[in-house]
């Protein structure tokens, strides 16, 4: 215990394994190494650490489970085991405490643990997890099972989905993007074209839906429908807000980025144009990434050396933290990199790292290796500086919270 308050818990796992402790003196040290991550804002530990930790967990809530005082801290504790690749020992803890203990817990935490299992390809876990909570909290079930069902489905993970919607249907799917990627069998990825031809009729009822709008245009586009996806967009755009109406123009933008032919680029820009005479589109910075995919995708005029200027004229406009220009090109063509100009505020998820992504399969194309190499050391230089940040952040929000006494409070 001494070891644990001064942070050497790798020092202190060896007596987990020790046959002298009894149960109640192993969970003691369980909760105080648990506290301890959980105060530390750990978000992956050490492959040895979790793996004890996770047998130690699994064991100890088996025999008797944990009391609702460490809710908190097992919530905090669950996603860091699965980011720590032991994603399969976290879904097995959960599901150990959930059986004995239904209402342990919160729904909002079940929300944000789903998906972190799908992504972690924890499927057969996931339909498990949910047929016990069709029985434990019948009430939240409809979030539940949209969470579930569009996860699997845009993970591919076909028959997972088809096999937890039966085991959790409740007589109807109330939710429309539930129904919808009902409607074409999962098949969110790769829906069968006579499946999508009802996605039309359906989205009617749900304009106003924009999420619902934009799988069901995600669908159609996938289904090889794209003029009907640009009809149904057309026809619905004045009935959605501006970053709705963007957002699924994009999607329909950015399936003439994968039309195979020599006129690609002409398409793409004639789309574009299209999309904001006729449908309104105003544009953001991932239209700007789509138009990028595009420029970057021609390669019969955007040689290495243009290539290099572009990206010049993407840092000088502020894409990347640094200021200097890493090719130290000074001037740009407008003909080839007239691109949208807008303000405003980056994701680096969104917007940055797709952008880096892209430049850096771009220079590979065209053997254009150390140019490459310099894009690969820009972007791990902006993801520490974001991690940095983040953690920098996590770590005041939390620095101040109460982990034990029910659920954690401000202090």
């Amino acid at each position: 215990m001494s070891l644990v308050s001064q942070g050497f818990i790798n020092v202190a796992l060896p007596f987990f394994r020790d046959s002298g402790m009894s149960h109640n003196q192993t969970r003691e040290l369980l909760n105080a190494v648990l506290l301890d991550i959980a105060k530390r804002q750990h978000a992956i530990l050490h492959p040895d650490v979790a793996t004890v930790v996770g047998e130690v967990m699994h064991t100890s809530y088996t025999a008797l489970p944990p009391t609702p005082q460490y809710r908190a801290v097992i919530q905090h504790i669950l996603p860091v085991l699965a980011s720590s690749r032991h994603a399969a020992k976290a879904g097995a803890i959960f599901e150990t405490i959930l059986g004995p203990s239904p209402s342990f817990f919160s729904k909002a935490f079940i929300l944000r643990f789903l998906p972190v299992l799908i992504k972690h390809q924890q499927y057969r876990l996931v339909r498990r997890i949910l047929e016990s909570l069709a029985k434990s909290q019948p009430s939240n079930m409809e979030a539940f099972r949209k969470v579930g069902l569009l996860g699997l489905s845009r993970g591919g993970a076909i028959t997972p989905a088809v096999r937890t919607n039966s085991a959790t249907w409740q007589g109807r799917n109330y939710d429309f993007m539930v129904k919808t990627a009902h409607g074409v069998k999962f098949r969110i990825r790769t829906p069968a074209l006579e499946l999508s031809l009802k996605i039309t009729s359906i989205l009617r009822k749900y304009a106003l839906d924009g999420p619902a709008a934009q799988l069901a245009m995600q669908i159609l586009v996938r289904a090889g429908r794209i003029l009907a996806a640009k009809r149904l967009f057309l026809r619905t755009r004045e009935h959605l807000d501006i970053p709705t109406r963007t957002s699924l123009g994009n999607v329909i933008l950015d399936c003439y980025t994968e039309i195979q032919h020599s006129q690609r680029m002409r398409k793409v820009l004639s789309a574009y144009d299209s999309l904001i005479q006729q449908g309104g589109l105003i544009p953001d910075r991932v239209t700007v990434n789509i138009m990028l995919k595009a420029i970057l995708r021609w390669r019969n005029v955007m040689n290495s050396a243009k290539l290099r200027i572009l990206f010049d004229h993407l840092v000088r406009n502020g894409y990347t933290g640094q200021r200097e220009m890493p090719f130290c090109s000074s001037m740009s063509n407008p003909q080839v990199f007239k691109l949208p100009e807008l303000d405003g505020s980056m994701s680096f998820e969104r917007h940055v790292r797709p952008m880096l992504r892209m430049f850096i399969k771009a220079f590979h194309v065209r053997s254009d290796i150390a140019a490459a190499r310099v894009v690969i050391g820009i972007l791990k230089s902006e993801q520490m500086m974001i991690m940095e940040k983040r953690d920098k952040r996590r770590r005041a929000r939390k620095a101040g919270r109460q982990w034990v006494k029910g659920s954690t409070v401000e202090c």
